[in-house]
């Protein structure tokens, strides 16, 4: 009976990961073609449906994206980060292809694979960008996330930027909500902060405030695992997110201080209301 049980769940994990597959190669690869020129801007806006935007970024990664960016992608998952989706290496390459943030900031960097991805497109791209990633460098955890991964973790990012041809990672070692991790944070003007940190709500939220007086004038918020609360229906190989950090959006778009500009999957776009928040 225990050798059958054994059977049985390995059967059933082979059935679950081929059904996703299908349904990843059919979302993109298999779909009828979208116009690989429209822009970030444009995606957004003519498709209203947030899973349709999904599909555009997921065929464009499957079908269209550079080579040497699907290869970063692929360089990441063999070393064992699995974080993120296929579609957001789609995502980011037209976000930051349309506005060409000079000063990027990544809140909770893990291994890396989003701070070497914005330094790789905007060689790609042809501009200069100065990268930056803050975190603890540490396997520490919080209420919904465990990593405790057995790795040294600024070695580990060092070596990815290395074998990737990045030149050296800028790190800020800290938690996001340490005074110093804030003072850093405020210390200059940033043009797009991607949250992805911890996901309780209060230091979501805090996150969020403190890149609200530290971006540029119409600087980009992109906040990750924020979409429980949307029209956003994942798929099997998808994830829509937290509760926290969705709550957390769900606030900002009541707020004023933010207009949202985007979606895929469990991230959300939002641009600086430079008029609202330079009132008093």
């Amino acid at each position: 009976m225990k050798a059958m049980r054994k059977f049985l769940k390995r059967l059933r994990g082979r059935i679950l990961f081929h059904g996703r597959r299908v349904e990843y190669l059919y979302r993109g690869r298999f779909r009828m073609p979208f116009d690989p020129t429209w822009d970030h801007s444009k995606i957004q806006s003519k498709l209203k449906s947030e899973n349709r935007r999904y599909d555009y970024f997921l065929w464009f990664f499957q079908k269209e994206i550079p080579r040497e960016l699907r290869d970063h992608r692929q360089y990441f998952e063999q070393i064992g980060n699995w974080c993120g989706e296929d579609a957001f290496h789609a995502f980011w390459f037209k976000l930051i292809a349309e506005y060409r943030p000079k000063n990027v900031l990544e809140i909770g960097v893990h291994r890396g694979q989003s701070i070497s991805y914005f330094s790789l497109l905007a060689r790609h791209l042809g501009y200069e960008a100065s990268v930056w990633g803050l975190g603890p460098l540490t396997g520490d955890g919080d209420s919904v996330s465990s990593y405790g991964d057995p790795i040294n973790y600024e070695t580990d990012i060092h070596n990815s930027f290395r074998k990737l041809k990045l030149g050296k990672a800028q790190l800020f070692r800290g938690f996001s909500e340490d005074l110093s991790s804030v003072s850093f944070i405020k210390s200059q003007s940033w043009d797009l902060i991607y949250v992805d940190g911890s996901h309780d709500y209060e230091i979501v939220k805090s996150d969020v405030e403190t890149a609200r007086s530290s971006l540029s004038d119409n600087g980009l918020l992109v906040l990750d695992d924020a979409s429980l609360e949307s029209e956003y229906l994942p798929y099997s190989f998808s994830f829509a997110g937290h509760p926290d950090p969705s709550r957390v959006a769900k606030e900002i778009c009541g707020n004023g201080s933010f207009l949202e500009i985007g979606t895929c999957g469990h991230l959300r776009v939002f641009k600086r209301n430079s008029a609202y928040c330079s009132k008093p």
